[in-house]
């Protein structure tokens, strides 16, 4: 982990210190007080030399790389404040235009905090959603959730912040926003990002001679970073393909045997529609010692006009009346119509437990007849089809989805896929009857559940075939 100058002369010995202070003019020593980029950086966090179009920041959370854009970006606005005789225009782009304004414009790391720290001059304009700084130069505040943000634009300079999570970044950088870039001798990008597994672009980006990368991982901000928040971090993610890409920022190649891929999981933008059921599905942990699995606690609604929401994931790793617990409470919170759960371990002692807490909650056994793979190929399907989508990105689900490998035997039991699992096939049972388990069940017209071919009556709500 590297040090900033700031942190450097710090840890000399007063002697030393001194004799550096004494050798600074009045000028320098007041603009050491403004804390600039260059004194309080790291060494990876200062803007690259070279001929570059775009400076990519990859790291891992907790790196400080939206900090480091705006840093840097603010310090070519002010090497560049015209070009041509006219004032030069900026763009600052977040996943969505919330984001921008909340994150990248007035929050603790945004560029507001930023121009006044430095004292420059600026006017905050709401109603254009723009900064204008005195010298007449524009920072444009826009979100990547509008496909066609930047078209019209002239800009010297962009930020583009967690670019992997834009839902349409590669199609709005390569139509749009790359095509602003066109004011100045060497109109540039800042991209800060967390890596996502399948980002085309990103993989773009690293082989391209015009592309400056910076990698990082979240222990190189550990000075500047709660001590908890960093063994947190350890302990939820530790030995994980999450924890290469959250903590560490490297870019997972696909799995190749994965069900899901990661570009087939769709966030629902804008507005809930109307639902019309909501259900949390539970994948029961049998044991709870330190290597037990997790409880998969996932939630899931069906809309008016047939769109499956993802709205939640509570799993966790707790005993059965704690995660009885957690479950109902997520049932109350989403007004949800029943709770489902996996009885081939446990039968009907989860519903015990559940009704020892709340008797009036409604349950439902799901009696899991075929295997993982078989019950999770038809809901994959429906992913591909584009029928799911997800209301935000739920990074442990999402990992777990894209990483499993059915036809690995070695691969471990993915708690969180299998109560997602669970949740669409009550919600969309049509949807269960993929060609390979038609081929070896029969389905009950009355609850929907695999039975062995030829089965008269259900095994699971013992009701006549």
């Amino acid at each position: 982990m590297s040090w900033s100058k700031a942190k450097t002369v710090a840890n000399w010995p007063k002697e030393k210190q001194r004799e550096f202070l004494e050798d600074l003019t009045p000028e320098q020593v007041a603009e050491l007080h403004l804390q600039p980029w260059y004194w309080i950086g790291r060494p990876e966090q200062q803007l690259p030399e070279g001929d570059w179009l775009i400076w990519l920041l990859m790291t891992g959370r907790g790196f400080g790389k939206t900090r480091t854009a705006l840093e840097n970006f603010v310090l070519m606005m002010v090497a560049l404040p015209e070009w041509e005789g006219t004032p030069t225009q900026w763009g600052v782009i977040g996943e969505t235009f919330s984001d921008c304004r909340n994150i990248l414009i007035e929050g603790p790391a945004g560029l507001i905090g930023i121009l006044n720290r430095l004292k420059i001059p600026y006017q905050y304009n709401k109603s254009l959603w723009q900064i204008v700084l005195g010298t007449g130069q524009i920072i444009h505040m826009l979100g990547a959730d509008n496909p066609d943000v930047g078209r019209g634009y002239n800009f010297a300079g962009l930020v583009m912040d967690e670019f992997a999570k834009w839902r349409n970044g590669k199609r709005i950088w390569q139509e749009g926003l790359h095509f602003t870039l066109r004011v100045g001798p060497k109109p540039r990008a800042i991209v800060a990002t967390t890596p996502k597994m399948g980002n085309t672009q990103l993989k773009e980006w690293l082989d391209s001679p015009r592309v400056i990368v910076t990698k990082g991982a979240l222990d190189d901000n550990a000075d500047n970073l709660p001590e908890s928040f960093i063994e947190g971090i350890a302990e939820q993610y530790a030995g994980t393909r999450l924890e290469r890409q959250e903590r560490y920022g490297e870019l997972i190649e696909e799995v190749e045997g994965a069900l899901w891929k990661y570009d087939m999981i769709l966030i629902w933008r804008g507005t809930l529609p109307e639902i019309v059921r909501t259900v949390v599905a539970i994948d029961p942990a049998i044991t709870n010692t330190e290597n037990s699995d997790e409880t998969g606690i996932v939630v899931a609604s069906r809309c008016k006009d047939g769109e499956l929401l993802i709205r939640a994931d509570r799993t966790v790793k707790a005993q059965p009346s704690q995660w009885a617990q957690r479950a109902i409470d997520t049932y109350h919170e989403f007004e949800a119509d029943r709770i489902v759960y996996e009885d081939n371990q446990g039968g009907d002692a989860w519903a015990d437990i559940i009704h020892q807490i709340d008797p009036f909650i409604p349950v439902k056994p799901i009696h899991a007849m075929v295997g993982k793979r078989l019950r999770a190929e038809p809901i994959s399907s429906l992913y591909e089809q584009h029928k799911v989508f997800h209301v935000a990105h739920f990074d442990k689900l999402e990992g777990q989805m894209t990483s499993w490998e059915p036809y690995d035997p070695k691969s471990k039991s993915p708690d969180r896929v299998d109560a997602l699992v669970h949740a669409l096939t009550e919600l969309n049972p049509s949807g269960t009857k993929s060609r390979f388990i038609s081929e070896l069940m029969d389905f009950c017209p009355n609850c929907q559940q695999a039975n062995p071919k030829g089965q008269v009556i259900c095994q699971s709500c013992a009701r006549p075939m």
